[in-house]
């Protein structure tokens, strides 16, 4: 009887019988037999290849090739895949890996062998050799498979999406999680060992990058196996780890760092609280203005960070901010961009925003108007501030400071700018007129209503006959 995990011969139609050396090839790479028997080795000449392409973005992007004595070369010097990807390669804002070059590593022959029966499995050299989406920004993948004398390349462009079989997704995982790809494109803890064969010197790139890694994972233990090795607990060649632990929320690595002296990094202390505000980590606020970070933060620093503590709602930090000098317009080199941080604090949350958030929120839009801040101050353009609220409280507050209840930046009326029935309500009690159209389409107050399914609104039109 044959193995049960092995595919059948592909004796039959004439297309089959076309493909039968292709898979006959796999067969005997995997031991699959028609007959019982044992296994056979699989052929070191054996090599299966996946290479992950850039897209528009910092997709990962690499090439790993195992053969069939399990020896793993990973590397990131490598041509695109295809035209696409080139163009998408000239535009990626990185390559996505964290320790590119050219790496190697050993794996189980038998994994080769489970990755050649997942590829029998998938009936691979009968596949079409490109699936492709009609989409753009993709990364594009791609599996080869040399088996024997057989060679299959199966191209991958959101290949899913163009009738390719899932089962070839899942052997590009199989392909990952058998090479261990992930300890070179995240960093993780494996990379250790595999970079002391290589002889690398963790005292450079390499090191300063894996810190930062473990720092973001939280993991003070690699850090501290990382130190040992010479990795820098400091930034150096580009590589920040306190800054990374902040943003991350990782809270133990920062003060792991904290008390290797890490803080001492004057620069480092300033951008690692930006990064902890952005994060809006009020824990990690603290730690890093007792760790020194109160004295450095001038007008300068804080008007750079005031934006982000405003689109975040963090009352404390931008009282804070605003202690140390931050200018309401946001910082100066950012103005004829951006619109002013009161913007931010009082077009931001979200409909899950809980009663301590948006009430933390509120306060913060009064502090900010309490101060000055200018709801008309323009950008690029001048856009209402009113357009974006979502609390029907702040819209209140700016339409009491001056808004204009009626009009969008466009000139279109306003009330067809909201989806939110509670501002909607506060722009008609501000006298948006019940029996106005749009311009565009003639959709009236009431058609808008009924199409965001206001109740109240609804009810209220009907009550002043509308």
């Amino acid at each position: 009887m044959a193995d049960a995990r092995c595919p059948p011969f592909p004796y039959g139609d004439r297309r089959r019988v076309r493909r039968a050396g292709a898979l006959a090839a796999i067969a005997a790479l995997t031991g699959c037999h028609p007959s019982p028997g044992k296994q056979a080795a699989v052929d070191p000449a054996t090599r299966i290849t996946l290479q992950r392409s850039a897209c528009y973005g910092s997709c990962p992007d690499y090439k790993v090739t195992i053969d069939g004595l399990g020896r793993v070369t990973f590397t990131t010097d490598t041509r695109p895949v295809d035209a696409v990807s080139a163009v998408h390669r000239g535009y990626a804002e990185s390559v996505g890996v964290l320790l590119p070059g050219t790496h190697h590593a050993r794996i189980d022959p038998g994994e080769v062998r489970k990755l050649m029966e997942r590829a029998a499995a998938a009936d691979f050299f009968a596949l079409k050799p490109v699936y492709r989406a009609n989409m753009t920004d993709a990364p594009t993948y791609a599996v080869t498979i040399a088996a024997g004398k057989a060679t299959k390349t199966v191209t991958d462009y959101v290949g899913l999406q163009a009738g390719m079989p899932r089962a070839v997704q899942e052997l590009e995982d199989a392909i990952d999680e058998a090479a261990g790809t992930k300890r070179w494109i995240e960093g993780t803890a494996e990379a250790i060992p595999a970079l002391q064969a290589e002889k690398a010197d963790f005292r450079g790139r390499d090191g300063a990058a894996l810190m930062v890694a473990a720092a973001r994972r939280n993991d003070v233990a690699t850090m501290r196996r990382l130190q040992a090795l010479g990795a820098p607990l400091t930034a150096q060649n580009g590589y920040d780890p306190l800054t990374f632990a902040a943003g991350g929320k990782a809270f133990a690595a920062a003060r792991f760092l904290i008390g290797q002296g890490a803080a001492r990094d004057k620069e480092s202390l300033v951008d690692a609280t930006h990064a902890a505000i952005s994060a809006n980590d009020v824990a990690m606020f603290r730690l890093l203005i007792d760790a020194g970070a109160q004295r450095l933060i001038g007008p300068r620093e804080a008007s750079r960070m005031l934006p982000d503590a405003a689109r975040q709602g963090n009352l404390e930090i931008a009282q804070f901010l605003l202690g140390a000098g931050a200018d309401l317009r946001g910082p100066a080199e950012r103005r004829q961009y951006d619109e002013p941080p009161i913007f931010s604090a009082a077009q931001g949350g979200s409909e899950e925003d809980d009663g301590p958030a948006i009430a933390q929120r509120r306060k913060l839009v009064t502090l900010l108007l309490s101060r000055g801040a200018n709801i008309h101050q323009c950008a690029i353009v001048c856009e209402n501030i009113l357009s974006s609220v979502r609390d029907p409280e702040i819209a209140r507050m700016l339409l009491r400071a001056g808004a204009d209840p009626k009009k969008d930046s466009n000139g279109e009326p306003l009330i067809f700018s909201t989806v939110y029935e509670g501002v909607a309500l506060a722009l008609i009690e501000a006298g948006t007129p019940l029996d106005m159209a749009r311009p565009g389409d003639g959709m009236t107050v009431r058609g808008w209503a009924t199409y965001n399914k206001w109740p109240k609104v609804l009810a209220l039109l009907k009550a002043r006959g509308r």
